[in-house]
Order: structure tokens, then sequence, then C-alpha cells
């Protein structure tokens, strides 16, 4: 069995997502954690800037 498997729920048919069978589920859990809080905290600038009054640092976080 190969170490890394592929994520196959990607939008794409080249999978850029890759799974370690090794790590422990904390790890993962931890792992998407991150990636779901990254995805809400984009979101939430995005829907929460106006153009005008858009500034660097809006977007740095």
């Amino acid at each position: 069995m190969n170490r890394y498997f592929p994520l196959k729920t990607n939008a794409t048919d080249t999978p850029t997502y890759f799974i370690d069978s090794h790590a422990a589920p904390n790890q993962l859990f931890e792992d998407a954690f991150f990636r779901i809080r990254a995805a809400v905290g984009l979101l939430d600038t995005l829907t929460s800037v106006t153009i005008k009054h858009t500034n660097d640092s809006d977007l740095y976080r």
C-alpha cells in the first residue's frame, strides 16, 4: 500500500492533495482544521471589505 494516497474529491482530474496514511488522526484533523479556518478567514475578509475602502493590510491576513 502506498503511504500517500490522493484525495479523490478534487474539482480537477489531477489530484493536488494527498493524505499520509501513516499520519496520526489528530495530525490530519489539525491540518484540516487549519485549512478550514484559513478559508473561513478569507471568506470573511472578502465579504466585509468594500472596494472603495480597501487597504493592502485588509487582504494580508
